[in-house]
C-alpha cells in the first residue's frame, strides 16, 4: 500500500505545482485575491475583486484529471459541470 500512497502522492504534488491559484487544497498564498477590508458589493475595490476572482474561475474551475505513467504522472483538465448551481459570487466569510 504505501507503494500506491507514493504514486498518489506524486500526482497530488505535480496537479498542485501545475496550479496557479488559491483555492482549496490548492492553497498558494502568493495567487491569494484578497476581498478588500471594508468593502463589498457596489464599491469600485469590490468589484475589480469579484473581477479577478471570475476571471480565476474560467481558468480553474475545473477538475484536474492525472494519468500515472512509467516517467510521471500526466496531467489535464475538464469543465465541471455547473449548470444546476453555478458559483456567481465569490465566497465572502467575514
Amino acid at each position: 500500500q504505501v507503494q500506491e500512497m507514493v504514486i498518489l502522492g506524486e500526482v497530488m504534488a505535480k496537479g498542485a505545482r501545475l496550479r496557479d491559484e488559491y483555492r482549496g487544497s490548492h492553497y498558494k498564498p502568493e495567487f491569494e485575491i484578497k476581498i478588500p477590508d471594508g468593502k463589498f458589493e457596489g464599491d469600485p475595490e469590490y468589484d475589480e475583486y469579484k473581477k479577478k476572482w471570475e476571471q480565476n474561475n474560467k481558468k480553474w474551475l475545473k477538475l484536474t484529471v492525472a494519468i500515472h505513467t512509467k516517467e510521471e504522472p500526466q496531467i489535464s483538465y475538464e469543465d465541471i459541470d455547473t449548470s444546476v448551481m453555478a458559483p456567481t459570487k465569490p465566497r465572502d466569510y467575514r
